[in-house]
């Protein structure tokens, strides 16, 4: 099935990220999860660290619903119905929505085992929490309802997606709230560090275990918002590439 949205979802999103001059600048941080150097100058978000996020109960159950591959929850015979092309396609948008999930619950381990516990505890100051997060509680709504509206999708679609590009064409113009989130990116890595030099109790706050993190230190964590924003393009030119122009 044609989907004539994918094209203009990918220069939106690659106009998101500065145009390939903006992912030259971000490529090594992919490349990183102890460090994230790029450059950018400091904004700080009190108001938006103030809020509520989003209800986070079971995040390593969600997590493991995001493991199942397309071939696993299609019927064979559908399956078997599908050209070559296609089930490439379905693949990868099946991957697009499953690695959204992961992203999703990501999002708010940062929040539930960073964040939340840092303002209880008063282990960082307003100040500090706003410079190492950001404006990261402006990102969790814009992925979980471009999430809700994907897995809406592939439940009508009973999981062979006809056209995906109009969901994205419609949630696309939320990204720009990730412009402030990775001009923040080049003093993260170093602001963690000095913050831990300043405080042992935050130095033994982000040196304890947590079984949902999977032993990724927060700065692996804050930057996957980054990692994901690059991430788009490459799955959507894979989407685009085993579309069917008919």
């Amino acid at each position: 099935a044609s989907d004539d949205f994918m094209g203009q979802v990918i220069v939106s999103v690659f106009d998101l990220l500065g145009n390939k001059e903006g992912i030259n600048k971000w490529y090594p941080v992919l490349q990183r999860t102890k460090k994230d150097t790029v450059s950018g100058e400091i904004h700080v978000g009190i108001k938006m660290i103030e809020k509520t996020g989003s209800n986070n109960n079971n995040l390593q159950k969600e997590a493991r619903k995001a493991d199942k591959r397309f071939k696993d929850v299609v019927d064979e015979e559908v399956l078997n119905s599908l050209s070559k092309d296609e089930k490439k396609r379905q693949e990868v948008i099946f991957e697009l929505i499953n690695t959204e999930k992961q992203y999703v619950q990501d999002l708010k381990i940062i929040e539930k085992s960073f964040l939340e516990p840092i303002k209880k505890q008063n282990i960082l100051n307003k100040e500090e929490i706003a410079m190492v997060f950001s404006n990261l509680l402006e990102l969790i709504p814009v992925n979980e309802n471009l999430l809700n509206d994907l897995v809406k999708k592939q439940e009508e679609d009973n999981f062979v997606i006809k056209i995906i590009g109009d969901v994205l064409l419609d949630h696309i113009e939320n990204l720009k709230d990730y412009k402030i989130y990775c001009s923040n990116q080049g003093t993260m890595s170093e602001y963690l560090d000095d913050l831990r030099n300043k405080y042992q109790t935050f130095s033994n706050f982000l040196d304890e275990p947590r079984e949902e993190c999977r032993r990724l230190p927060l700065s692996g964590f804050l930057v996957k918002p980054l990692q994901r924003l690059c991430k788009y393009p490459l799955l959507l030119r894979e989407i685009l590439k085993y579309t069917n122009e008919e």
